[in-house]
């Protein structure tokens, strides 16, 4: 008989944070939107079987998994935290792109180079890829998790799943608390649900 996994991945509400900069580790909390769409995914999840809820241990996405699944406390994960933007965090991204020479080094020469002081896309998406592979580890066949994580790790995650290659993330994208599903049947994986 076929073993049968499934993710449910959900991207953490809105933030309130100051517009236009990153903000990767920055431990920002939902903003009032962002606590109404994490109330709309619990609303999209109901009837759903949830067995284990994981989350980033940033507070947007701990707030956003208590929001949309009450019933089940998340278990936070290190490797689902945001990218770090080192010292680009909190910084306006039109400023960090005066900062020539380092902003052509991260956005245009490969996945080994990271913002100042930061983490690299190499680093970030090996991150991504041990907590898909953590996560699937811990569920039984025919279990489901709900997964509640960042933009870019939900993308990266779906996209080392299917195969996309390096750059497969780059072309998927989510709003503020929408959801994916991935189904696993003896590993083999099937996006069901983007943007939902």
């Amino acid at each position: 008989m076929a073993e049968r996994k499934n993710l449910l991945l959900l991207r953490h509400g809105e933030v309130q944070s100051p517009p236009g900069v990153y903000y990767g580790r920055r431990d920002y909390v939902l903003s009032p939107r962002g606590l109404e769409q994490a109330k709309r995914a619990g609303l999209r999840l109901q009837g759903a079987k949830v067995d284990k809820v994981y989350s980033s241990p940033l507070r947007r996405c701990l707030q956003t998994a208590r929001l949309a699944w009450p019933g089940l406390g998340p278990t936070p994960l290190p490797e689902l935290c945001d990218l770090d933007f080192g010292r680009w965090e909190e910084v306006p991204i039109e400023q960090a792109m005066q900062d020539a020479e380092a902003w052509e080094n991260w956005t245009r020469r490969g996945m080994e180079n990271a913002p100042p002081e930061g983490e690299s896309l190499r680093a970030f998406q090996d991150r991504c890829a041990e907590a898909l592979l953590r996560i699937l580890s811990e569920l039984a066949d025919g279990q489901t998790a709900l997964v509640v994580t960042h933009y870019g790790n939900l993308r990266s995650m779906v996209a080392q799943a299917l195969g996309m290659g390096e750059a497969g993330a780059g072309s998927l994208a989510c709003a503020p608390g929408s959801l994916a599903r991935l189904e696993f049947l003896d590993g083999a994986p099937v996006l069901s649900l983007w943007n939902g």
